[in-house]
């Protein structure tokens, strides 16, 4: 019997990934995607993201085309803790791909997956590689590797010099990588047609790609915050955050993701050049970051703690507080297990992962040990109804609304310690 074509549709992973995507909407507090009218229909596709979050990357394109079955390419390692996880990842249609800094003598094992990517293109489906090759939990664009450029332009041999492949740059930006209840913004650039370089590959396939590399990098970049300074990294990317409010208002933009995000970039680019044509200020601006960075917080922790609590929020605080407690007391032990679990099995690249799918298996366990204990302990109607629809419900509400306590509490000490005095902070 032939194995089953990883690119075929399959129910049963339709009916997982719509279990995901709602867990998806809890875990994060808000998903914007944009640019989706730039990846066509029924054409063979691959998209190149950014990579810095572990499988909520891929799961964040794969939210923004939920009628589409995206075979993804992951590092082989993940397929070699034993047979059976090896099949689920097949059945998550995900295929190997095996690197040299692994073992150089498994890059023959490459082949398989390679044809079976490739096939996928063929028959005009969707498929997404990670063009960096490797990942990073900083918000900066490392240099593109060539297998996705091999891939595509192999798949472009069976359209010659007609429209055929298209690679789609994507970038992925997190408000906080570790911390769920944030913001995520996904963008899809404009693609590139492999049917541009053919020529140039039937010629030279190292120069076509180059080419493909040269092309590629900078659409990535423009879709993602690009801080690409390895000594004065983190000064650059907490002062671009920090001053986003005051660029904002000084040039008149929409207070959106959107417009926040191209005011971090353009701060960015700012001290960029000025690590080029002006040292002195980054040594300066060492300087201003060093108290915060020496707190010991992320960065993105920072940029929420240096906030003004607002009179709003605290009123919020005080209205929601009924629905906030009864949740935050169901939830408590499966948040400590989750949180405690994840910091200690997973690095930091892939905490959000395990915190992402733990939470989808331990609260359940325990909404099923509360429903025993309401249901068949008390043995009434009304316990039935707390125990199966109520704590359920108060859990993902309080859940929604713990950012709003923990950060407004935190920001009362923080602001204390560090003697933060006003809500916009200029350099």
């Amino acid at each position: 019997m032939s194995k089953k074509k990883i690119y075929q549709y399959n129910f049963f992973y339709f009916l997982l990934s719509r279990i995901v995507f709602l867990f998806m909407r809890v875990y994060y507090r808000k998903i914007y995607i944009r640019g989706q009218e730039n990846v066509p229909s029924n054409e063979p596709v691959i998209f190149a993201p950014n990579h810095k979050n572990g499988l909520m990357d891929p799961l964040l394109i794969l939210f923004s085309f939920p009628n589409d079955q995206i075979v993804y390419m992951a590092v082989s390692y993940f397929f070699a803790v034993n047979k059976t996880f090896s099949k689920f990842l097949r059945f998550l249609k995900m295929l190997p791909v095996y690197r040299a800094r692994e073992n150089v003598g498994d890059l023959g094992k490459n082949k398989e997956p390679f044809l079976e990517a490739i096939e996928t293109l063929e028959q005009n489906k969707k498929l997404c590689l990670m063009p960096e090759g490797r990942q990073i939990e900083k918000r900066k664009l490392l240099p593109l590797v060539k297998g996705m450029f091999r891939i595509a332009l192999f798949a472009q041999e069976k359209f010659g010099t007609a429209s055929g492949v298209k690679i789609i740059p994507v970038g992925i930006e997190y408000e906080d990588l570790n911390s769920s209840g944030r913001n995520v913004t996904i963008q899809f650039g404009k693609a590139l047609e492999m049917s541009d370089y053919f020529d140039l590959y039937m010629e030279n396939s190292a120069k076509a790609y180059n080419q493909i590399r040269a092309d590629l990098y900078p659409r990535i970049s423009e879709l993602m915050l690009n801080v690409n300074s390895e000594e004065h990294y983190e000064s650059i990317y907490l002062a671009s955050i920090l001053q986003v409010d005051n660029y904002i208002i000084e040039h008149k933009l929409n207070n959106n993701v959107w417009d926040r995000l191209k005011a971090k970039q353009e701060i960015c680019n700012t001290y960029l050049e000025y690590e080029k044509t002006n040292p002195e200020k980054l040594t300066a601006l060492d300087v201003s970051m060093g108290k915060l960075l020496a707190s010991g917080k992320s960065s993105d922790e920072i940029c929420s703690l240096v906030k003004k609590p607002q009179t709003a929020d605290i009123i919020k605080m005080i209205l929601l507080l009924p629905l906030f407690i009864p949740g935050a007391i169901a939830m408590l032990f499966p948040y400590c297990i989750i949180k405690l679990s994840a910091r200690k099995l997973a690095n930091k690249g892939f905490y959000s992962t395990l915190s992402f799918v733990m939470g989808i298996f331990i609260p359940t366990l325990f909404f099923v040990v509360y429903f025993f204990i309401f249901h068949f302990v008390i043995s009434t109607l009304w316990s039935a109804i707390i125990s199966f629809i109520l704590i359920p419900i108060l859990s993902i509400i309080s859940f929604r609304l713990k950012n709003l306590y923990i950060d407004n509490i935190q920001r009362f000490f923080f602001r204390r310690k560090y003697h933060i005095k006003t809500n916009d902070i200029v350099f």
